[in-house]
């Protein structure tokens, strides 16, 4: 499999550089450069990922045409195999728990601003959300509207709009 052996060369290569920053899908298909930047001065840097294509074929010393970046200023799809993006929402006492998760279940940082949970229907959007202590991912949330009866998780759109990706019931539970 070309991705696979291309990912082991480049992992070769990187070996001198004491630092691997790129990642690969779990069916090791697509390459992912891992970097920090920022979209605005007056924001803290982000880590992004950029999709990367390395050919095989001309990797030799020197070479500056075997890795390609496909940069672009528009919204790009999560990586495969993260989907199904997948919604836990459990009513507790006036809060709720929240967790959004990929289909591995890597959490999604809810505090992140490119994320959001929104209560449904009306699209309430949550008045205070926390990381829940000693749980990575879990979150409690507050929407401050009893008739919320659902939750839907977006994302946010390089045009500022919001996309929702997931949705779930909110069920009760008792902590």
């Amino acid at each position: 499999d070309t991705a696979v052996s291309s990912r082991r060369l480049l992992v070769g290569i990187e070996t001198w550089r004491a630092q691997d920053v790129t990642r690969e899908t779990l069916d090791g298909t697509e390459l992912f450069y891992i970097h920090h930047a920022r979209n605005d001065t007056a924001n803290s840097r982000s880590i992004y990922s950029t999709r990367m294509t390395l050919d095989v074929t001309a990797v030799s010393y020197g070479s500056d045409n075997a890795i390609s970046m496909h940069l672009t200023p528009l919204d790009q799809p999560l990586p495969k195999e993260t989907y199904p993006i997948q919604l836990e929402a459990k009513r507790v006492g006036r809060s709720l728990r929240v967790r959004v998760f990929s289909k591995t279940g890597a959490p999604f940082d809810m505090t992140e601003g490119s994320n959001r949970v929104i209560g449904l229907p009306g699209d309430v959007v949550a008045t205070s959300i926390r990381e829940r202590d000693g749980h990575d991912g879990d979150y409690l949330v507050e929407i401050g509207d009893a008739s919320v009866k659902s939750l839907a998780y977006q994302r946010l759109s390089v045009d500022g709009s919001w996309t929702t990706v997931a949705q779930k019931k909110i069920a009760r539970t008792y902590l």
